[in-house]
């Protein structure tokens, strides 16, 4: 079929022809009434942007969303209210992340969703608060998915604590952990690189950096700008810094009009943090990356990032 076609150009990083086809599949389908074959197109869609296009992924599950109501599908609904929440608050929506999972009661899901349910409650609290006590209810909640071993899932998993670990400052526990994901992803890449980054550790940069170079599809918008981070990363530890702050900039630039809002937060606190506010562009993206944080209240990172925010982030952290 075209979504089969389609998802297959978009696999081997076609994603221009793959998005097309689908985009048409899903409006052709919609339009006469066959509304499992327009859901399939949007999820596999959403699955491709996601690499590409996180801020259309999002759009995606929410317009599959629309469907499902009318499908009455729950096995499918679970899942979709699932990417609507996970991008929700990886864009600092946090109310419209805990409103999607209140969408279904425990006992319409199984165990497995249940327990995803729960993480993704803790984790929103710690997102929002930064408390130290709530990071090791995290790493415990994603304990359930221990003996599965669906490399996708597993990579998934892994990549969701290592998350966990940077929200709550633990550098060095993100990257061990990152690091070792069996079945690398542009999320492993991008945990291994950050934490590497705000270590300032060459030889972990180097690591990531190696990591990064295993990653396909190569022409992926967030995998660019993986590989980015880590190249300025690595001027900025040779203490080329204007080098570093040009290549801050083309990612900024690269993924300012799609990406999920707190990676981008990372990479511009990130900029500050090792070329120093005294470089212009470096001291706007602190107060870019401050901004946000106090306006969606992501207390977790206004602490963990303080050293790359401006002069008030660090007496607000230094006060909690």
């Amino acid at each position: 079929s075209l979504v089969t076609q389609a998802t297959a150009l978009g696999n081997v990083g076609r994603g221009v022809e793959a998005r097309a086809i689908l985009q048409g599949t899903a409006a052709v389908a919609e339009d006469t009434g066959h509304l499992t074959t327009a859901l399939r197109a949007l999820n596999n869609l959403g699955a491709i942007l996601t690499a590409d296009d996180p801020i259309s992924s999002m759009a995606m599950a929410e317009r599959a969303s629309d469907l499902l109501t009318r499908l009455g599908d729950l096995r499918w609904g679970v899942r979709n209210t699932w990417d609507i929440a996970y991008n929700a608050w990886d864009n600092g929506l946090y109310d419209k992340a805990l409103a999607a999972l209140e969408t279904y009661e425990p006992e319409e899901m199984s165990e497995w969703w249940q327990a995803a349910w729960k993480a993704g409650r803790i984790w929103v609290e710690l997102l929002r608060t930064g408390d130290t006590d709530v990071h090791p209810q995290m790493v415990e909640a994603l304990a359930y998915y221990s003996d599965h071993s669906d490399p996708q899932l597993r990579a998934g998993i892994d990549g969701w604590e290592c998350n966990a670990h940077t929200a709550a400052g633990a550098w060095d526990d993100a990257y061990e952990l990152a690091i070792k994901i069996e079945d690398p992803t542009g999320q492993a890449a991008w945990e291994a690189g950050r934490a590497a980054a705000w270590t300032r550790d060459a030889s972990r940069v180097a690591a990531a950096t190696a990591m990064a170079e295993l990653i396909e599809p190569r022409g992926a918008r967030m995998v660019r700008g993986v590989r980015l981070y880590l190249d300025a990363t690595r001027s900025a530890l040779a203490d080329q810094m204007e080098v570093a702050s040009q290549q801050f900039n083309e990612l900024i630039a690269l993924w300012e009009p799609v990406a999920f809002l707190d990676d981008l937060t990372c990479v511009r606190a990130t900029f500050a943090m090792l070329v120093g506010h005294d470089d212009p562009a470096a001291a706007k993206a602190a107060q870019d990356a401050y901004d946000w944080l106090a306006e969606t209240g992501t207390h977790s990172y206004m602490t963990v990032y303080a050293e790359g925010l401006p002069a008030v982030a660090h007496s607000r952290a230094a006060a909690r």
